[in-house]
């Protein structure tokens, strides 16, 4: 075996000196790159501070935040961009644009920041712009449908329909939920004269903008249908612009109002239309015409239980005919039994009619199906007997 031998490295003085200076050098090296690496991290705590400030409503001191994060680490671009957008909700537009602007320099594919000029030019009118910032968006991130939206809005605010009508369908093809596209293209839709296409995009918007309870947007459908009547009132697709009118109006109780609009549809052999202006009539106790229209409903969908449940409410509250409700309310009951409101409207057609046992049993399957009826006011004032 051959013996091992000791290796030894001999460095000469001048070698020892430059090997110090080396190391010299590289841990101060080391030490600007930790200290560049603190100062990146403190930068994006300050800005995770300032995000949560302003999202828990406290401009003022995500504004100071920010600041702190841009000079902390004048190379984070998120920072600026933040400081941009806390500006803005100062009021300080001019000071939000500079953020911008350095943001952009920082990181010039930057698409949100895009967006959020597209946006500043929107509110202040200035739709040239808008379009360009949309449009820097869009190129960056092709499937950011807010800004397709506004883009199409921007482009609908200048005239150029061809160009918004594009940008709101691309919009919906990457978001088809997206309400506020629905509403701008039926918009774009209504200044073209296509009336059947955009009573067709208010109807899904209106539906979105209902189940949100979105009053201010319910409020421009109402807008925009009543500016189709008003320059397309011969258009044949007309009474679906009523019958939006008299939904919506309906909805808020304004039945009054609701029934001219409802009576055009239901002209129209809308089923929806009939069975809604039926029961608008039955609020408002017109029981001649409440009763023949709900028959009417019954006829056109017999299979359908909410017309014989109105129709029952109809006759027993109007006509005091309770046999007659519970019949209705029974055969509403072979095809929806599972529907808590017509087992309530059964027992108390029992319950007018003295039938107390009964009217437990159907109150009690209502109350199983939906617990909350069981402390309605109406219930609550009913008394049984001992």
């Amino acid at each position: 075996m051959l013996p091992l031998r000791t290796i030894s490295l001999q460095i000469t003085r001048p070698q020892s000196a430059r090997l110090v200076a080396g190391l010299a050098g590289l841990l101060a090296l080391v030490s600007v790159v930790s200290l560049s690496v603190a100062a990146e991290e403190d930068a994006l705590a300050l800005y995770t501070r300032a995000l949560k400030a302003l999202e828990e409503g406290r401009p003022s001191e995500a504004e100071k935040l920010s600041l702190q994060a841009v000079d902390q680490d004048p190379s984070l671009a998120k920072a600026h961009a933040l400081h941009g957008v806390i500006l803005e909700e100062l009021g300080h537009g001019d000071r939000a644009l500079e953020s911008y602007r350095e943001a952009l320099r920082l990181k010039p594919d930057y698409a949100e920041v895009y967006h959020n000029l597209c946006l500043f030019h929107n509110q202040g009118q200035q739709f040239s712009e808008a379009i360009d910032m949309c449009r820097k968006a869009v190129e960056f991130n092709p499937r950011n449908s807010d800004a397709l939206n506004n883009l199409g809005r921007a482009a609908l605010k200048l005239g150029e329909l061809d160009q918004a009508q594009d940008a709101l369908e691309r919009a919906l093809e990457v978001d088809p939920g997206s309400m506020s596209a629905h509403y701008n293209l039926a918009l774009t839709f209504a200044e073209r004269g296509r009336v059947s296409m955009a009573i067709g995009e208010l109807e899904i918007a209106y539906q979105g903008a209902r189940e949100t309870a979105d009053s201010h947007r319910i409020n421009w459908i109402v807008e925009v249908c009543t500016r189709l009547l008003n320059r397309y009132p011969e258009d044949g697709a007309s009474w679906r612009v009523h019958r939006l009118l008299g939904r919506n109006y309906s909805d808020q109780k304004w039945y009054g109002t609701a029934i001219p609009h409802l009576q055009i549809a239901a002209k129209h052999r809308d089923y929806d239309s009939v069975l809604q202006l039926g029961r608008c009539y039955r609020i408002k106790a017109l029981t001649g015409e409440a009763l023949s229209t709900l028959r009417r409903a019954v006829r056109m969908r017999p299979d359908d239980y909410q017309a014989h449940n109105e129709l029952g409410h109809a006759l027993g509250t109007l006509q005091d005919d309770w046999e007659s409700a519970e019949h209705e309310f029974r055969v509403a009951l072979e095809t929806r039994p599972d529907n808590p409101e017509v087992h309530y409207n059964l027992a108390y057609a029992m319950y007018s009619m003295e039938r107390y046992d009964q009217a437990r049993q159907s109150f009690d399957e209502a109350f199983r199906l939906k617990p909350e009826m069981e402390e309605s006011e109406h219930f609550q004032g009913l008394e049984f007997p001992e």
